[in-house]
C-alpha cells in the first residue's frame, strides 16, 4: 500500500531482504491472512503492525499481477491518506524495520537513481499518481 501522512509524506519501510542480500526500501504491506477476505482490512492491519500508523481514508485502486504469465497471486493496490502514527508497531520477531518518511519528489528521485527498486512498489506508485487522489508534485 501507499501510505501518506497529513503533510503529504510517503511512509516507507527499510529492511534487509535476503533475496537481494541488501537493505531495501518498500511500501508497508503484507499478505492477506487465511481468516481474512478483505484486502483493505488486511492492509489496515499490516500498516498498524509494521509502522504504528493508521488511516481512515482508504482507496482501493484495483489489482495487478506481477507476472501474469507465470504467477497467479494478485497485488492489491491500496492508497491510505492522512496516516497518523497512533501506536507502537507490532512486528513479528523476525522483522527489523526502519520507518522512513520522504516527500513524493524524494521518492521519485530514489526511483530514478536506483535506491527504491521494488518493481511492484514502483508500479503501485505510478498508478496512485495517475489516479489523481494524491496531491503530489512531479518536480525533482
Amino acid at each position: 500500500m501507499i501510505a501518506l501522512t497529513p503533510e503529504g509524506k510517503v511512509i516507507l519501510v527499510k529492511q534487509y531482504r535476503a533475496a537481494s542480500a541488501e537493505l531495501s526500501y518498500d511500501f508497508p504491506g503484507g499478505g492477506i491472512d487465511a481468516n481474512e477476505t478483505d484486502p483493505v482490512a488486511a492492509a489496515q492491519r499490516e500498516l498498524s503492525e509494521e509502522t504504528g500508523y493508521e488511516s481512515h481514508q482508504w482507496h482501493n485502486l484495483g489489482k495487478i499481477f506481477a507476472a501474469s504469465h507465470r504467477m497467479i497471486n494478485p497485488e492489491h493496490l491500496l492508497l491510505a491518506l492522512d496516516c497518523q502514527c497512533v501506536t507502537q508497531h507490532h512486528r513479528d520477531s523476525t522483522e527489523f524495520i526502519d520507518i522512513v518518511e520522504v516527500t513524493p519528489a524524494e521518492l521519485d528521485r530514489m526511483i530514478l537513481v536506483g535506491e527504491f527498486t521494488s518493481a511492484i512498489c514502483i508500479s503501485h506508485w505510478y498508478k496512485a499518481k495517475l489516479s489523481g487522489l494524491m496531491q503530489v508534485s512531479d518536480r525533482l
